[in-house]
């Protein structure tokens, strides 16, 4: 069974245990309990608004998010005939804008249908034909895709760590320089390296080195 440490208490009702790997590769679940109560295993779990899931796909976390906008963009077309398009972006901002920012650095490498939905929302917004060509319209309503808001949000990231302003995990070996590699002065010796790991979805999902060395 599983013991308190550090006077930490868990309560086995509420515990659930989840093993993360790729989906080809079949896991040993072993025996975990808590006071003779056996832990359940779960594939999936909503943890402080992100749902996580076993493989790493975010797939039923993209499914919230997406039917969470869809349901906000029914609001909208609905109010499009009744409402200028200053309120149907503010509207905006606080129905669908939240859900499309809210972690996006944790599942955004895997947004596109929700890019497809953001569109629709800007096409409303601005009056638009349902085909209209949408680059225009983000930039006259000064709204970020979803591309653009995980790019931001990165950099956003990326000048904390520089500046030192980023919890101790971020700053002590979660990413690694070329140049504490090797001691060679080259063109890529102040690039960083992702973080070792032997899991291919674990090294594709942190994307950081790849926007600091662009």
């Amino acid at each position: 069974g599983l013991k308190s440490i550090n006077y930490v208490s868990l309560n086995s009702n509420k515990t659930k245990a989840m093993i993360f790997h790729t989906p080809q590769k079949k896991v040993n679940k072993i025996k975990l309990q808590i006071n003779d109560t056996e832990i359940e295993y779960i594939d999936q779990f909503d943890y402080l608004g992100i749902i996580f899931d076993s493989n790493m796909t975010w797939k039923p976390h993209l499914n919230k998010v997406s039917n969470k906008i869809s349901r906000s963009i029914g609001v909208l077309n609905r109010l499009k005939h009744f409402l200028p398009g200053a309120i149907l972006k503010t509207l905006y901002n606080s129905l669908i804008d939240p859900y499309l920012k809210y972690g996006i650095m944790v599942w955004g490498m895997s947004a596109t249908r929700l890019l497809k939905l953001q569109k629709k929302a800007i096409r409303i917004i601005s009056n638009a034909k349902y085909n209209a060509h949408t680059e225009p319209l983000f930039k006259n309503l000064e709204i970020l895709n979803i591309n653009d808001i995980l790019k931001s949000q990165e950099w956003k990231f990326l000048y904390k760590m520089e500046n030192h302003n980023l919890p101790i995990y971020f700053l002590t070996g979660m990413f690694t320089r070329q140049s504490d590699i090797h001691n060679y002065d080259t063109r890529y010796s102040n690039e960083l390296r992702n973080p070792q790991s032997k899991h291919q979805f674990v090294v594709n999902s942190v994307r950081l080195p790849l926007v600091y060395n662009s």
